[in-house]
């Protein structure tokens, strides 16, 4: 469903605060980033690992952590007790990294049941681009999105300098629909920028929360994304 110029104007970068019911292992983690000098206390550590959780650290250079496993009855690859796990897969010749909790078990699977820019179904891709400057990341951002996008501006993250970047298009306006623009954009991601690096991430969450605990449609969905979000770290 083709969204409105408002909405994209509040959204930012950070597109987890869009999902349902969104539980952090920390609060203190999901506090706006703070402006101004960089200092010590204008960022936040990880919080320990919950119980139920596990930490991620891989080649790429990323680490985070996810919950062990959902709840989703009736997905074909849940246990006795309604839980699907959760999988990583690291895909080191295309720079990506994979989460999901669908029944892949490969990830080859997981890559020929992918859609959307190769998102799983049950999950989030996450990139790494080099990106060298502001011209590297426009012309990722009109490679994904349309070749009216690029980069409005840059937002300090959770982790000291890492930038969050926030995308628009040179034709939004008032009323403009963002479904038919020369910036097509209609889902939710983060793009976060580190300069020392020269490293550009995408994540493409999709339209809605992803990892959510569900029992067939009879139970509110508890969901994680913006746990795991808070808990990325880079090298």
């Amino acid at each position: 469903m083709p969204l409105a110029i408002a909405a994209a104007l509040g959204i930012g970068a950070i597109g987890y605060s869009l999902t349902k019911k969104d539980t952090p292992p920390s609060e203190k983690n999901y506090q706006e980033p703070a402006t101004g000098e960089d200092s010590e206390n204008d960022f936040y550590e990880v919080p320990a690992l919950p119980q139920g959780w596990k930490a991620y650290s891989g080649p790429m250079g990323m680490s985070f952590q996810y919950p062990e496993k959902l709840k989703n009855k009736g997905s074909g690859c849940d246990d006795k007790d309604g839980y699907v796990p959760l999988k990583i897969f690291e895909d080191n010749a295309d720079g990506a990294l994979y989460i999901s909790f669908g029944c892949s078990d490969t990830l080859a699977t997981l890559k020929a049941e992918s859609a959307d820019g190769g998102r799983p179904a049950y999950g989030w891709k996450i990139e790494t681009i080099s990106a060298k400057n502001d011209g590297d990341i426009d012309s990722f951002l009109k490679s994904r999105y349309g070749s009216g996008c690029y980069a409005s501006n840059k937002e300090k993250w959770f982790q000291k300098g890492v930038y969050s970047v926030k995308m628009t298009g040179e034709d939004w306006g008032p009323g403009t629909d963002l479904g038919s623009t020369t910036c097509s954009w209609s889902t939710i991601y983060d793009l976060l920028y580190i300069p020392a690096s020269q490293k550009l991430v995408h994540i493409n969450h999709g339209q809605e929360a992803t990892f959510c605990g569900r029992d067939n449609g009879s139970m509110e969905p508890e969901c994680f994304d913006g746990g795991i979000i808070g808990s990325l770290r880079f090298d």
